[in-house]
């Protein structure tokens, strides 16, 4: 039986996964090893764009309001966006087109979830920061690696927990 927080992962992958420029992003991660998990040093696919959950954090506190426990499941994913041209303007413009792809496919799947985000109680996400932005000088031929974290949040009360 899987975890809440193993469903969840198991959601974003999903999400991320059905990412098409068909159904109006501006990238595609349909592809086999496009969106992974787990910790590998260069993208899995050269060429197209990656995205790999990489690191993982959970918290949980008290209210408010009283009574109802907050979980908080943060999740950074490491994105590789290759730019068709190898120049600093066509990379800055690939890793901001990955950027809101990955950003509005995941707030689409929590919007659409009607609160009950992959069979869980996550209600909500957020993206709370992007960091690690390389590839300024032609790493990984051609691509702009960047961080991102994104926070999941889930309220159930005390007595049930989350």
């Amino acid at each position: 039986m899987s975890t809440k927080i193993t469903t969840l992962r198991q959601g974003i992958v999903t999400a991320l996964s059905a990412v098409t420029t068909g159904g109006g992003y501006y990238t595609t991660l349909s592809g086999n090893d496009q969106v992974i998990y787990g910790v590998y040093d260069v993208p899995p696919r050269s060429g197209v764009p990656c995205v790999m959950l990489a690191a993982f954090d959970l918290s949980s506190t008290m209210g408010p309001p009283l009574g109802i426990y907050t979980r908080t499941a943060t999740w950074t994913l490491v994105c590789w966006a290759p730019a068709t041209v190898d120049k600093p303007a066509e990379r800055m413009l690939a890793q901001e087109q990955l950027l809101d792809d990955v950003t509005v496919a995941l707030e689409r799947a929590v919007r659409q979830s009607g609160g009950a985000l992959y069979g869980g109680d996550w209600y909500d996400v957020q993206l709370t920061e992007v960091t690690e932005v390389s590839g300024l000088s032609g790493d990984a031929a051609g691509c702009v690696t960047f961080g991102v974290r994104f926070e999941f949040f889930a309220r159930a009360p005390k007595t049930g927990g989350v």
